[in-house]
């Protein structure tokens, strides 16, 4: 299948979906709201749920790393817990009954993470992202923090005064993951099991279809987008990537490019894997095509050349 006729089909599906309702939409963000990730409403409509101040927290306990941390549903109060190795983090409350993971330096772990719990981060940010086997991995100047088992539950990290600054989610299964609408810069993965649906935020996304070889359709937002894909990530297609995103083939070359098309301003980049990557764009120079060696390029639609970044 050529890389037009790949476009030609995920149009088709992309539309039928968002028409129907398809699998359900999961919406998350980083804004004020009382749902996460486990809330869905049909289609591909946008939605005021998020991560940051919602006040519900669930029951049950918790632990994390080599230490753990108790608690139960609104009102009580946990124990404090040491996260692993490296420097100690605790685990504390607030007003409303929200518990706090605490990360002050070091490799850390938390193992057992609660959705839309907050997560102090007391170090300079320094990138995150979901690893395909369900951690989520947090760099920063004093070391890094891994979030174990981390699918399915939205990740909130936020500065020492409890605003969000970043909202991650990994959904386990297809589906449409809705960030529009909301302000803060997001993390959104799909699954590794099929073609996801995912819309960027207002603030920043950096998004990806998932490990494995889904058709993943991701449309971009507001603010730095970053679209993540590759030669052994499907054949994904990639809307309203501007000149000011990056398309990062982590694990693609040069020479594992086989052919690269243009038309109607969509990009269309063939792998030696049978994969391939669509970019649509409607500026003048597309998003910022980085390789697995550092090098990019971006097209001009007015030359129909490329040129580097």
């Amino acid at each position: 299948m050529s890389t037009t006729d790949i476009l030609s089909k995920l149009l088709a599906e992309r539309k039928n979906l968002i028409l129907t309702g398809g699998s359900g939409d999961k919406n998350m963000g980083a804004s004020s709201g009382t749902s996460g990730g486990s809330s869905s409403t049909s289609g591909g409509g946008s939605s005021s749920s998020g991560s940051g101040s919602s006040s519900s927290g669930s029951g049950g306990s918790s632990s994390s790393g080599s230490g753990s941390s108790s608690g139960g549903s609104n009102g009580t109060s946990g124990t404090t817990s040491s996260h692993g190795t490296g420097a100690t983090s605790n685990t504390t409350t607030t007003a409303n009954s929200r518990f706090y993971y605490n990360y002050t330096g070091g490799n850390q772990f938390i193992s057992s993470y609660t959705s839309e719990r907050k997560i102090i981060f007391n170090a300079t940010f320094a990138g995150a992202t979901f690893d395909g086997a369900g951690n989520f991995i947090v760099n920063s100047n004093l070391g890094t923090l891994t979030v174990q088992n981390a699918r399915d539950k939205v990740i909130d990290l936020s500065t020492a005064d409890g605003e969000t600054f970043v909202a991650a989610y990994e959904s386990s299964v297809p589906t449409v993951l809705d960030g529009r609408g909301i302000a803060g810069y997001e993390i959104i993965s799909g699954s590794a099991t099929g073609s996801d649906f995912i819309f960027a935020g207002d603030g920043g996304s950096q998004l990806w279809g998932g490990a494995g070889f889904g058709a993943d359709v991701l449309t971009g937002g507001g603010g730095t987008d970053i679209f993540i894909g590759g030669k052994y990530q499907g054949a994904d297609v990639f809307y309203n990537a501007s000149s000011a995103d990056v398309v990062n083939l982590n694990d693609t070359t040069l020479s594992d490019i086989v052919a690269a098309s243009e038309a109607n301003g969509v990009i269309a980049l063939a792998f030696n894997t049978g994969n391939a990557v669509a970019i649509q764009s409607s500026e003048l120079l597309s998003a910022a095509v980085v390789l697995a060696d550092g090098s990019a390029y971006r097209f001009n639609h007015v030359t129909k050349s490329w040129q580097g970044a």
